[in-house]
């Protein structure tokens, strides 16, 4: 072992390694964002398919012959919807977008 300073030990760090591990902690937190609001809006997309298919069961129980039945499907088919409703307005609210209209 040499018993001399080592010229990047007496310089210390560069002037800009700082500035450097900024920027890489915001890459890194970009690209976790963006995977995760990739995550949200294939989440969002799914709970407006399921919404959809709530409408259709509703629509489809108004043409049953027994109308009481009917009626107990459509119940079934709003409530649930109720709640797509509900799973999508909180996965909206952790993307940061108002509170979609439905």
């Amino acid at each position: 072992m040499p018993n001399v300073p080592v010229q990047a030990a007496a310089e210390g760090l560069p002037k800009n390694f700082t500035t450097q591990a900024q920027r890489l902690r915001s890459i890194y937190s970009e690209a976790e964002f963006g995977l995760l609001s990739r995550d949200l809006i294939a989440v969002s997309d799914k709970l407006s398919e399921a919404s959809d298919f709530c409408e259709a069961i509703f629509m489809a129980a108004g043409t049953v012959d027994d109308k009481e039945e009917g009626a107990v499907f459509q119940r079934l088919a709003m409530a649930a919807k109720s709640l797509v409703r509900n799973a999508r307005s909180i996965v909206e609210g952790v993307r940061g977008i108002p509170e979609a209209r439905q």
